[in-house]
């Protein structure tokens, strides 16, 4: 089968890129409103672009032709803390997906603990075994309803238990969850290929 993105809906271009782009990373987003609202939401367009500077990025899409409350508190605080998503958390994460009211404290909604970050003001998911802080390096508009937004990591954050000695994870007991179209995948089956 062959389609041209042209010919097709926009929700079944979003389909056809979910199920093929996998799996998908998901960046579990902390941000902190101007009036000091906690907001906690999953994005699965991410990924790591650069390591000198260390640069990540994720697309936000808007929702019901408005931005979401992640994008309008980036804007506002130029900071944000990307969680890592284990599956332990894959419920909480999965409830926090859910478009609350801005006034709305997420990390309260969904039963998780704000830890405080080192260099920016945004908390990070105390339960989450890494994190990354991040300041605004840049954003780019996408067509109608996307932005790119890039953050420069600042500082990351690495749980004990998963880091190994020379900067390495512990992939076995981070236990990641990955974005599989609408599904979810896990990422503990994971096998070396030795290159001739």
């Amino acid at each position: 089968m062959y389609c041209k993105p042209e010919d097709l809906a926009r929700k079944d271009v979003y389909k056809l890129l979910s199920g093929i782009v996998v799996p998908r990373p998901i960046a579990w987003i902390s941000t902190l409103s101007g009036e000091g609202i906690l907001n906690l939401a999953p994005f699965s367009f991410y990924t790591a672009i650069s390591s000198d500077p260390p640069l990540v990025c994720v697309s936000i899409g808007s929702h019901k032709n408005r931005k979401k409350d992640t994008m309008v508190n980036i804007e506002s605080t130029k900071e944000f803390v990307i969680n890592s998503v284990s599956e332990e958390l894959v419920e909480q994460m999965d409830q926090s997906a859910i478009e609350y009211e801005a006034s709305v404290n997420e990390f309260e909604q969904v039963g998780l603990t704000p830890e405080p970050s080192i260099m920016v003001k945004v908390p990070r998911v105390k339960e989450a075994k890494i994190s990354m802080e991040c300041k605004l390096f840049e954003c780019l508009a996408l067509g109608v309803d996307f932005t790119l937004v890039i953050g420069q990591v600042v500082n990351f954050y690495i749980a004990e238990e998963v880091y190994l000695p020379n900067y390495k994870i512990d992939h076995a007991k981070v236990k990641a969850v990955g974005r599989m179209a609408g599904s979810y995948a896990r990422t503990t089956d994971i096998f070396p290929v030795t290159r001739r």
